[in-house]
């Protein structure tokens, strides 16, 4: 089969470029996973040819990015589209050009009728939905990382353009009544994405590299030293997007526990919290705010952490209908991971996972591991590693994806 792939990543030709260009951070996770979906596509005995339309996932000109348009890129087999970088004209624009590229794709061989977006990303959907018009025979999938309504996490948007945010999210969709493929992060999507009764789905929480080569004690040490943070004292360490839903602010409160003094604090991010958080880190001695930092020094600190937290609560509706990759990617460390038991993660993932009841109880956790055994608490970490690397690698996960492609072709034979 030969595969036409929508998505919003940063190539990496250009990586550095955009990033210096971006004023309010980037979104790291999702161009990570986007991009070892391509990487496993690309290796597929199944996947033929494949096209990569891309969309650059920065902010709007001015406030959050610096460029008013962005223009068109080539690499490879993958070809960004450009747009003026304004509300409504880059949707517009995107769709547009998504939908040609999208019809000159499917013109050149009658064998380019299968697409995969990533997202309920509302120009791509309206641009595949209008393909398959022109082609009724077009099959269309997509993956749905969250659902972008009150279902989703809150983008910490008000007035005007919540309404607009709002707006699309229920035309996104309701879009999804087209689409024969879905492949979904939680299966508690099923239950409210409007899927046609015979779509095909698949489950697939969250994607880990195939081969994963940690970084050297040197290099995490430096960048240890680059954001000033000592290492003689056990650290505790949080990397992601700062948001009041996701529950950061519970974590640096919960180091006002006297007994957790000769601990260190270690918060690395951006998002609509990061100018609390700097203050509330620089109200604490122990406490340190490195400000929004690339994936490879966040793996650093990550890596030399005594106990990685992920502190997202289980409250509000988004809680079952997304999976914390941020929680995949700590497990990847071999270090243990306090986190929430969220109704999004599987059973499979409990045996290796310290979950926390209530956030009174971050600081008795976090004392817990600090006073285990070393040698229990590294087999433990270790194990949730390979765990990983072995059944969410991303050659197993796209496997899965496409073999809902498959059966809808072994059924029309």
């Amino acid at each position: 089969m030969n595969l036409f792939f929508m998505g919003l990543i940063y190539p990496k030709e250009d990586y550095f470029i955009i990033a210096s260009k971006c004023k309010t951070g980037m979104q790291t996770q999702a161009d990570n996973f986007q991009k070892l979906v391509i990487e496993a596509l690309e290796k597929s005995p199944i996947v033929g040819d494949l096209f990569v339309c891309n969309s650059l996932p920065v902010g709007n000109f001015p406030r959050h990015f610096r460029d008013l348009f962005l223009p068109a890129i080539v690499n490879g087999n993958i070809k960004s589209v450009g747009c003026l970088n304004l509300p409504y004209f880059k949707q517009r624009m995107r769709e547009k050009h998504a939908y040609e590229e999208l019809m000159k794709w499917i013109q050149k061989s009658p064998f380019n009728r299968d697409v995969m977006l990533y997202s309920l990303y509302l120009p791509y959907m309206k641009a595949a939905v209008k393909a398959k018009e022109s082609c009724p025979d077009l099959k269309l999938g997509i993956i749905v990382p969250d659902i972008p309504t009150d279902l989703g996490l809150s983008s910490g948007r008000r007035g005007l353009m919540l309404y607009l945010e709002q707006r699309m999210a229920r035309k996104s969709v309701a879009l999804c009544a087209y689409f024969d493929y879905f492949i979904l992060l939680t299966r508690q999507m099923e239950n409210v994405l409007p899927m046609r009764m015979d779509a095909k789905c698949a489950v697939v929480e969250g994607i880990a590299p195939s081969e994963l080569k940690l970084p050297p004690e040197t290099l995490v040490q430096k960048t240890y030293r680059k954001y000033g943070i000592p290492t003689h004292n056990p650290c505790v360490v949080y990397t992601g997007t700062l948001q009041e839903e996701l529950g950061v602010l519970d974590v640096i409160e919960a180091f006002d526990d006297p007994r957790l003094a000769h601990v260190n604090l270690v918060i690395a991010g951006g998002g609509t919290l990061a100018d609390t958080v700097q203050a509330a880190c620089g109200r604490r001695p122990n406490a340190y705010y490195t400000g929004f930092i690339e994936r490879e020094e966040a793996i650093n600190l990550q890596m030399g952490a005594s106990v990685l937290i992920n502190p997202r609560k289980n409250t509000g509706k988004f809680t079952a209908y997304s999976f914390p990759s941020k929680t995949m990617e700590y497990m990847l460390s071999g270090k243990p991971v306090i986190c929430y038991k969220l109704d999004g993660i599987p059973r499979e993932y409990d045996e290796h996972l310290y979950y926390i009841h209530h956030e009174r109880q971050i600081a008795p956790m976090i004392l817990e591991l600090l006073h285990a055994d070393p040698k229990a608490l590294s087999l433990h970490g270790i194990n949730a590693r390979y765990f990983v690397l072995n059944n969410k690698n991303a050659d197993a996960q796209v496997a899965k994806m496409l073999r809902v492609y498959q059966s809808a072709y072994l059924e029309e034979l």
